[in-house]
């Protein structure tokens, strides 16, 4: 695949498989893998974006009763921004300054997730979702000297009541 610019290769796949893989146990996986590189430089051409990003998460329903548990990973390698930037003149209030390096790195990470459901009824179940269990900090987008640097949600819950009608 071609990107919009001729000097980019975009290369890479991205997989997902689901399904019951024993009685009463759902399982998802997906997989990604972006190797894209600029094809003069062979440098790596957008950074922003994980190398490989990882996802599994599995449901249990236990001999057709009315609970439920499920848990799951997403999981990604590093991923960074570098350039540079123009340093304060404190003379002038302007940063028209001297060139200066900078990057910034958030290196690989895992966020867990837990899940329990309860089925009330045939056509009313409540459940409590728990995101990011063991509290990891990390950012979620690495942006550059001004922005852009967005920290990814901490530990949270979210219960939810699902009706059909």
């Amino acid at each position: 695949m071609r990107g919009c610019w001729a000097a980019a290769a975009w290369k890479g796949f991205d997989v997902e498989v689901s399904g019951e893989v024993l009685p009463d146990v759902q399982l998802t996986a997906g997989y990604t893998f972006n190797s894209n590189r600029n094809d003069v430089t062979s440098v790596r051409y957008h950074s922003v974006t994980p190398k490989h990003l990882f996802k599994l998460w599995g449901n249990w329903k236990p001999l057709a009763g009315p609970w439920s548990v499920g848990g799951g990973v997403t999981a990604q390698s590093r991923h960074y921004v570098s350039g540079t930037v123009n340093a304060l003149d404190t003379a002038t209030g302007e940063f028209d300054g001297p060139s200066q390096a900078f990057a910034f790195t958030q290196s690989g990470y895992a966020i867990w997730s837990v899940r329990i459901g309860y089925q009330l009824h045939q056509n009313a179940s409540l459940a409590v979702n728990i995101n990011n269990v063991f509290d990891k900090t990390y950012y979620k987008h690495v942006g550059n000297t001004i922005g852009g640097n967005w920290y990814g949600e901490p530990r949270n819950a979210i219960v939810s009541l699902r009706l059909k009608y």
